[in-house]
């Protein structure tokens, strides 16, 4: 959730390890930019039409920027975000799941509302 004028925000993403999901030989590494967020949950599920993922709640690092090594194989697994921001930002307040902005694949429905996941 990167919005002009964040300080630092243009130096943190070009230096910083890659951003999004990314499948290592052990484990899958999620990181997300949104310094204003007080909680992110990474929602994972198994196929697309699952009702209700697992939560896993990732860990912020101190620049803004938030991470989750997750143990295993995920590749082919759907996922989203759940973002918890303070009462007084106004930037986004939703209860919806927030789709990866760095992510390479995105699967939707025929629908005029599309589900992120």
């Amino acid at each position: 959730m990167y919005r002009n004028g964040d300080r630092l925000a243009g130096s943190i993403i070009q230096n910083s390890p890659a951003w999004g999901a990314r499948q290592e030989s052990e484990y899958c590494l999620f990181r997300l930019y949104c310094p204003k967020a007080d909680c992110i949950e990474l929602v994972l599920f198994d196929y697309y039409e699952q009702d209700n993922g697992v939560h896993h709640s990732m860990e912020p690092l101190g620049d803004g920027s938030w991470h989750l090594k997750l143990p295993g194989r995920h590749t082919g697994k759907y996922y989203a975000f759940k973002v918890k921001l303070p009462d007084d930002e106004e930037l986004l307040h939703t209860t919806e799941l927030l789709a990866d902005p760095w992510s390479r694949h995105v699967t939707t429905t025929n629908y005029y509302r599309q589900r992120a996941r």
